[in-house]
């Protein structure tokens, strides 16, 4: 085996390590905080709005062995502006030959957006609402009836659906509100 041992930069383009090993180790031999750390500079002459400043892709083969890149990370710059920059974080998942994006992470909302179904196999989800805005919110666009549900399945010993309101008034209430028309009602 042969280290590469390094204290500036590789010049010479892409370095390609073939093993049967660990094709990289990043090691930091002091207490730091930090930890050891892979930087991906993104450095542009002229950065923009949502430019992709870095990404790593995992790669394999398929049944024909052909290289195929099953997920990737990467990194945007959505905001550029100086001292009120926002970021993103993009998940991408291969789905049936087609690269998807399944999950973004914003800086600018701080918010984490699903391309499709949440499921969540094991624990608890809480929502905690600080800011006094709507904690939960299901919205759906489809045309049926039926089309948006919140299922609570049966437990024992504990709870499946708990609504809390911070008053009598909405304390275990459930309130069913339709646009198309003026019904409400209150559980």
């Amino acid at each position: 085996a042969q280290d590469i041992t390094t204290t500036g930069t590789l010049d010479s383009g892409a370095l390609t390590v073939t093993t049967t090993g660990i094709a990289a180790l990043f090691q930091r031999d002091n207490d730091g905080n930090g930890g050891a750390s892979i930087e991906v500079y993104g450095n542009s002459a002229t950065p923009a709005d949502n430019d992709y400043v870095g990404a790593a892709f995992f790669y394999g083969n398929d049944s024909a062995g052909n290289k195929t890149a099953y997920s990737a990370v990467r990194g945007r710059a959505l905001d550029v502006t100086s001292t009120t920059e926002d970021g993103a974080l993009e998940l991408f998942a291969m789905q049936a030959g087609t690269s998807t994006k399944v999950l973004t992470l914003t800086g600018t909302d701080l918010s984490a957006t699903f391309a499709g179904d949440v499921t969540l196999s094991e624990g608890a989800v809480s929502i905690t609402d600080t800011a006094n805005e709507t904690a939960l919110a299901v919205t759906s666009y489809a045309t049926s009836t039926y089309a948006t549900n919140i299922t609570a399945g049966a437990v024992t010993g504990g709870q499946a659906l708990r609504v809390v309101g911070v008053d009598a008034l909405t304390t275990g209430k459930i309130a069913h509100f339709r646009s198309n028309s003026s019904s409400t009602s209150t559980r």
